[in-house]
């Protein structure tokens, strides 16, 4: 009997183990924000191109790129000019059927933080598609996560001990820009802040986005309202 006891309190510590370390790896991944990308091209500062797969830290601004013969470059913001990834069209946001399954990410300075000690380098993701010289851009940041711990009867033994599960729902808030060559990019508190940039332009916007429809709380009508924007105003 007591043999048996040891082993189920064996079991049950391992079950433990097990359990932390499910919900950690799962914290982790969660609290990176991570993102997978099967086909990736990375343009670095440099002018060097790199293709494979991408992992996307989006919480850290760090990618990770698996290139031929299996090597790996950790890369951050400031290294990289911008990148190109396929990705499946189940995973993108409503209203983004535009991007077809290429998106594109840009590295911009990252608005000026109390914390940051010297300027730092962010990706963002570029949803309008025109030659600029604005260019529509989305950011992604983790807000919160419910993690949530589910036990189910392994079986191994007779006295069926839980077996834990690990699941997190991560919740990420989306914000707009707006980038350009030189300068910081800007962020708009909401997408009718683009009347506000384009001051001089904002009454043949408002026609525009009226006489086509556009709404601009759709990403995909907002990106159309910034190419014809760009149209209305001398390039530098």
């Amino acid at each position: 009997m007591r043999i048996v006891f040891l082993t189920a309190l064996l079991l049950g510590g391992l079950r433990l183990d097990a359990q932390a370390q499910d919900v950690k790896q799962v914290m982790d991944l969660k609290l990176l924000n991570l993102k997978f990308f099967d086909e990736a091209a990375v343009v670095l500062t440099t002018g060097a191109i790199l293709t494979g797969t991408l992992q996307l830290y989006a919480e850290k601004d760090v990618l990770s790129l698996r290139g031929v013969n299996d090597s790996i470059y950790t890369l951050p913001a400031q290294q990289v000019r911008g990148f190109a990834v396929k990705d499946d069209i189940a995973q993108q946001h409503a209203g983004d059927s535009y991007v077809a399954l290429q998106r594109i990410f840009l590295t911009f300075p990252l608005p000026p933080s109390r914390k940051a000690v010297a300027p730092a380098w962010g990706f963002f993701e570029q949803l309008s598609r025109g030659a600029g010289p604005v260019l529509l851009l989305r950011r992604e940041r983790l807000t919160g996560i419910d993690l949530h711990i589910m036990h189910t009867s392994s079986g191994v033994t007779s006295a069926s001990l839980p077996r834990p599960l690990a699941t997190a729902k991560s919740y990420v808030t989306t914000s707009l820009y707006l980038g350009t060559a030189t300068g910081p990019v800007v962020f708009l508190r909401k997408p009718q802040d683009v009347l506000k940039y384009f001051a001089k332009q904002a009454p043949q916007l408002r026609a525009y986005a009226r006489e086509n429809g556009l709404r601009y709380d759709n990403n995909r009508d907002l990106s159309f309202l910034i190419n014809y924007a760009n149209t209305l105003v001398k390039k530098p």
